[in-house]
């Protein structure tokens, strides 16, 4: 399981056990809130307007979370959270909270994927599931692998290995964090660029809808001009060294697969980091091992790509992505 690092988004999860919030305070120190919306077939957590106007207005990328029930039917309970949250400002995948049962392993994983399945059919997002260690290696089976994972593990720099899933995009590192504007200790995250909208699920698949306009939705500066510029010494490409990821650099862009090294591989690395993702002990090395292949692997299927290891056109358009 990847570590936290020094490059990752700061954020809290809030629910009606936080009152009393200065908003515009705690935006101050964190970047990403994500509230709880609802929990079973027809619960509105009774802060959840409150919380949503008071980040919306002091500028939080936001998202919700529907707390599981092991009660109630989980299509029902999808519908439930949809309902609550449509029509809001819609920053973050949406998140299944599963982390109490007294069902079997496999009863709970089915009870997941069908909640899982319906939110896909209401709102088109693949969810992000937030589990704790101990719950995940106790009640949650590998069929949920594919769904990317808010962990809860306290007390660590790597949440435990939980036989699932070898990434993360969000890690609660604790429940007692003192965050300025905020009255209590509280939960606290780190999180990736895997937990926005634009960046995964069916998003990631219609990254360039219109080919023209690709430089809008790609990243720009010194790392794409030291790509145009080895494409160039390398390959003769004869790009224009002007820092934006458009169409000529992207049809400039060659294959690269293990055993590569290079500047052009440490470029990948260097989005790969970007985008959260480990690269093992020797990180930006500019060698295309076993590390940066894994790391590949689960950024592809993170996106919905053909999950080959290699980063071919569609792979360099998502790495470059915003």
């Amino acid at each position: 399981m990847q570590s936290r690092g020094n490059k990752y988004i700061k954020g809290i999860d809030i629910s009606k056990w936080e009152t009393g919030i200065d908003y515009k305070k705690v935006r101050e120190s964190k970047d990403v809130v994500i509230i709880k919306a609802t929990e079973g077939v027809n619960f509105i957590d009774s802060m959840f307007e409150r919380h949503y106007i008071g980040c919306k207005e002091a500028g939080f990328k936001i998202g919700f979370y529907h707390f599981f029930s092991d009660k109630t039917d989980p299509t029902e309970q999808a519908r439930n959270f949809w309902n609550a949250i449509k029509g809001k400002q819609l920053d973050i995948l949406p998140v299944l909270d599963i982390e109490t049962s007294i069902r079997s392993k496999r009863e709970v994983t089915n009870r997941c994927l069908e909640f899982l399945q319906q939110m896909k059919i209401l709102s088109g997002y693949n969810c992000i599931v937030y589990t704790y260690t101990s719950f995940a290696i106790e009640k949650l089976d590998t069929r949920l692998s594919k769904y990317p994972l808010w962990i809860a593990h306290y007390g660590v720099r790597t949440p435990g290995n939980n036989g699932i899933w070898n990434s993360w995009v969000g890690f609660q590192y604790t429940d007692k964090e003192r965050v300025p504007g905020v009255p209590n200790p509280c939960d606290a995250d780190y999180f990736t660029e895997g937990i926005f909208i634009e960046d995964r699920g069916i998003r990631c698949l219609n990254l360039d809808a219109n080919n023209n306009e690709l430089w809008k939705k790609s990243i720009n500066g010194p790392l794409v001009k030291e790509l145009q510029r080895e494409l160039n010494i390398q390959f003769n490409k004869n790009l224009n060294i002007d820092g934006y990821f458009g169409e000529n650099t992207l049809n400039a862009c060659i294959l690269v697969r293990r055993g590569a090294k290079g500047n052009i591989t440490k470029i990948i690395q260097q989005r790969l980091l970007n985008k959260g993702y480990s690269l093992g002990v020797y990180g930006l090395d500019g060698v295309f091992g076993t590390k940066t292949e894994m790391a590949v692997k689960r950024f592809q299927k993170d996106c919905g790509l053909k999950i080959d290891g290699i980063v071919g056109r569609e792979t360099w358009k998502a790495l470059f992505r915003k």
